[in-house]
């Protein structure tokens, strides 16, 4: 349908209206999805951050869920990225909490089916991790800028810790894992044997130990709702 001019405006007046519109709305949703981002560079860098995205990443989708999908992508080469050198790391940690709220259900690994199991049925029992799971790899404590209220000074870590994120009912948990932790859970992304779980710790800190390790770690994902029932 053509957008036709009176004598109060012009067709062109009209339709700058509508996209100033929509321009905001999508800068709304924004600042909902990117709330620490905000917070950290303020209303008008952020602004002029959402303006310079959408000349690269103009939206191509019919809902505003999707609009933010390459912003940590597109931080990685901006000029706040001087200023603020984890606002990257930062984006995609807050796109990542996002991400994962909206993932798929599926039913949890009780500990009662694990109980019944017979010793001969573990070495072919399946672990894997729920849909709404994420491993990212961390310079910044971009999980403490998301809990702390007030601007401060954040350190860069030594090294890249690895930070799992993921949803249980309705609420999104985070945390540190170490690097054995890790290593797991990334192999169970996908679906692995428990006889090869208990084989990858084993190489990395012996049979004794491997066998204290998963226990505990087993304990840990079935409190969290980290496993599926398969």
């Amino acid at each position: 349908m053509p957008i036709r001019g009176d004598a109060r405006l012009s067709a062109a007046a009209r339709l700058a209206i509508y996209a100033n519109m929509y321009f905001f709305r999508i800068l709304d949703s924004l600042k909902e999805d990117f709330p620490t981002v905000l917070k950290t560079v303020g209303v008008d860098r952020f602004h002029n951050l959402v303006t310079d995205y959408l000349v690269k990443h103009p939206s191509k989708y019919w809902t505003l869920r999707n609009v933010g999908k390459a912003l940590p992508t597109f931080l990685k080469r901006h000029h706040l990225l001087r200023t603020w050198p984890f606002l990257s790391e930062l984006a995609q940690f807050e796109w990542t909490l996002l991400d994962v709220f909206d993932a798929a259900n599926v039913v949890l690994l009780s500990r009662e089916k694990l109980s019944n199991l017979k010793a001969a049925q573990w070495e072919n029992l399946k672990l894997q991790v729920v849909p709404a799971f994420r491993i990212l790899k961390s310079a910044w404590p971009v999980d403490q800028m998301r809990q702390t209220k007030r601007k401060k000074t954040f350190i860069q870590r030594t090294k890249k810790d690895h930070l799992i994120v993921w949803r249980w009912d309705l609420k999104v948990y985070y945390r540190l894992a170490h690097s054995l932790e890790a290593r797991l859970l990334k192999k169970m992304c996908n679906g692995v044997l428990f006889s090869e779980i208990c084989t990858l710790a084993a190489q990395t800190s012996g049979m004794d130990q491997a066998i204290t390790s998963i226990h505990k770690l087993l304990e840990q994902w079935l409190k969290e709702g980290l496993l599926v029932a398969v």
